[in-house]
């Protein structure tokens, strides 16, 4: 699984918006849909839900949960700290979203989000060692994030046991 935002930022219209490649592919969330578009917050959201039954799940959007990103990349994404899991739009799912926003920012937003955001441009090997390099690095982190986890519940745990024991013997 690979899942990164790149240290870059694109600006989309009026809209700074950092790039969301998970799994190898970009996406966007409500969040930034409803920046780029300057729509009040939720529209997306409100209209994906209105029309949940013609988007694709794999192809037009992914559910992702909260454990596949670092808390503070969660957050930035627009998703409540909270929130077990978030819709991530792939292109084709952006577009159907936005085909009832027929403003002329809209028309300028979707032809700049297509040509500039989705488009990726080809890496070069080094680069693509890097990357994948940097992306096991990052799950070797999460792992060891878990591992002390799960270190610190089984103390909690043991400790739990011994009191326990105390109070029936």
């Amino acid at each position: 699984m690979s899942t990164s935002v790149e240290n870059q930022l694109i600006t989309v219209g009026e809209a700074t918006v950092p790039i969301l490649e998970y799994q190898g592919k970009r996406f966007v969330t409500f969040a930034m849909v409803d920046r780029v578009h300057q729509r009040p917050g939720g529209t997306a959201k409100r209209n994906f839900h209105e029309n949940r039954n013609r988007f694709v799940d794999g192809e037009d959007f992914i559910k992702a949960t909260r454990d596949e990103f670092r808390t503070d990349l969660w957050e930035s994404f627009g998703f409540s700290k909270f929130a077990p899991s978030g819709i991530l739009l792939s292109q084709s799912g952006y577009l159907m979203l936005v085909k009832s926003f027929t403003d002329d920012l809209a028309w300028k937003v979707q032809r700049e989000l297509v040509n500039r955001y989705f488009q990726t441009v080809p890496t070069s090997a080094a680069h693509q060692v890097y990357l994948m390099a940097k992306a096991v690095w990052e799950q070797e982190e999460r792992v060891r994030q878990l591992e002390r986890t799960n270190s610190e519940q089984q103390r909690q745990l043991d400790a739990i046991a011994r009191r326990q024991d105390d109070m029936d013997g």
